[in-house]
């Protein structure tokens, strides 16, 4: 038969089943989430999926923001949106110490905790990233750098 995609989860290909029951256990079968490979993408193509996306709901959620006028809101826009930021820098997590977590491995790394590292530093260069940018998001409110200043740094 014609396998449109085989991976270890899953084998998706025209199932030789003649009833709606059967169709259905089939389909239940399948995994409910399905990676980028599963439709012929590359994986970064998720990356860049969940980028887009992310940047999409912030764009949403400064423009659902109230608006600073002369209503008794009881907050500028700038307060609403530096209490977010503060509230994300409190949430987000410490970094992971890769050299303690290296050393436990031994002298001799199995592939899945080469990648585990690979992905926790790449984790760590995120929350690092992430708190810069919104520790510079908050001396931005406060009017202690200016936006253009940011990306001479």
């Amino acid at each position: 038969p014609f396998h449109f995609h085989k991976s270890p989860e899953a084998d998706y290909l025209v199932p030789k089943v003649r009833t709606r029951e059967e169709f259905m256990a089939y389909i239940e079968s399948l995994p409910l989430a399905n990676g980028p490979d599963v439709f012929g993408l590359h994986p970064n193509a998720e990356i860049g999926y969940f980028t887009d996306t992310v940047r999409e709901m912030w764009t949403q959620l400064v423009e659902l923001q109230p608006q600073t006028g002369g209503g008794d809101s009881g907050g500028s826009r700038e307060g609403f949106i530096a209490d977010i930021a503060k509230g994300i820098l409190a949430k987000l997590p410490a970094p992971f110490d890769l050299e303690r977590l290296r050393s436990s491995f031994g002298a001799e790394a199995s592939p899945t905790q080469v990648v585990l590292a690979q992905e926790l530093e790449r984790w760590n260069k995120l929350v690092a990233h992430m708190q810069s940018t919104l520790s510079d998001l908050l001396k931005v409110l406060l009017g202690w750098i200016f936006p253009c200043s940011l990306s001479l740094l």
